[in-house]
């Protein structure tokens, strides 16, 4: 898995004296749904001897949408270890906020479509992205 990967190397930068920094991996709805993920996750991090908010899981909207229950189920799982949930490309699938209510969220990242060309004064892109963050603050 990608997340053992990314946690050796997260444990390198920070033997090198990055000690702030935090690492993201993308997880596939497969993934998602491995009954061992949240033990997984836990392994890497005390293998690796790191903090849970040290790694950062991503999903994708259409991911989070698949199997909502169970998706809660397991990403409070997973933050309940101390993992930061991310939703990743924010804006591109079906974007309903009584999902983003109901899931355990820590970070929306807004997709590139909202944010690129968003300082063109014809582009309503800004004002998207306003929308998106002022919502993701409250």
């Amino acid at each position: 898995m990608g997340e053992s990967t990314a946690c050796r190397q997260l444990r390198q930068w920070r033997h090198q004296g990055h000690q702030t920094l935090r690492v993201a991996v993308n997880l596939s709805g497969l993934q998602l749904k491995s009954a061992d993920l949240r033990q997984h996750i836990s392994q890497c991090l005390l293998e690796n001897q790191l903090p849970a908010q040290a790694l950062e899981l991503a999903i994708t909207e259409s991911i989070m949408i698949e199997d909502t229950t169970e998706n809660k189920r397991c990403l409070q799982g997973l933050k309940n270890i101390g993992v930061q949930i991310a939703i990743d490309d924010f804006g591109t699938g079906y974007s309903s906020l009584r999902y983003i209510q109901q899931m355990p969220i820590d970070i929306l990242k807004v997709d590139r479509a909202f944010v690129e060309n968003m300082h063109f004064p014809s582009s309503k892109n800004a004002e998207i992205v306003e929308a998106v963050v002022t919502m993701a603050h409250s």
